[in-house]
């Protein structure tokens, strides 16, 4: 797809923050933010031997494609991502990052670079290149049930996503 017709494709899903998104009984919602912050900390020890456990329970199962091949050994991102935000309403939020892009690119720049170079690349990738090109934040939730029974939804920051923004009135319905 190209690229201006991705960001048409996508614009239906763009809501100004999370509360219009359960508004319209949304379960996957991109939002624009008007700024951001990512910040890293480091992972508790526990939580890194969990998930390297985790992970070798998975890879003994074996695979039906590769029959007889173990899978490579896991080791687990050091770094836990948060992602600060402000919405359309200048109201603030603050969302763990489960994207996986943004792991798999610190985990490559701290191999290229070391860490506090890793940190600042991935810093100017979301908070300047990204942003000032054009960024939603992608966000999900395990259900619409939360907004029919009255309680607020957790939504979950799934992606960072480049996304240019787009003049909605191509759009024909």
């Amino acid at each position: 797809m190209k690229k201006q017709e991705r960001a048409d494709f996508l614009a239906p899903l763009i809501r100004s923050s999370t509360e219009e998104a359960d508004t319209a009984r949304d379960s996957l919602a991109l939002v624009r933010p008007e700024k951001i912050v990512l910040k890293a900390y480091d992972k508790p020890a526990d939580d890194l031997e969990y998930e390297t456990r985790e992970h070798q329970k998975l890879a003994n199962q074996g695979s039906l494609f590769a029959v007889g091949e173990q899978a490579k050994p896991f080791k687990p991102c050091r770094k836990r991502f948060t992602l600060e935000w402000v919405d359309k309403f200048s109201k603030k939020h603050t969302h763990v990052c489960d994207d996986w892009e943004t792991v798999a690119a610190f985990n490559r720049f701290e191999y290229e670079h070391g860490e506090e170079t890793a940190l600042r690349l991935l810093k100017e990738k979301y908070e300047e290149q990204y942003f000032s090109a054009g960024l939603v934040l992608g966000f999900s939730t395990h259900s619409r049930r939360n907004i029919e029974y009255g309680s607020k939804n957790q939504w979950l920051l799934v992606g960072l996503i480049r996304l240019d923004e787009t003049d909605q009135g191509q759009l024909a319905f």
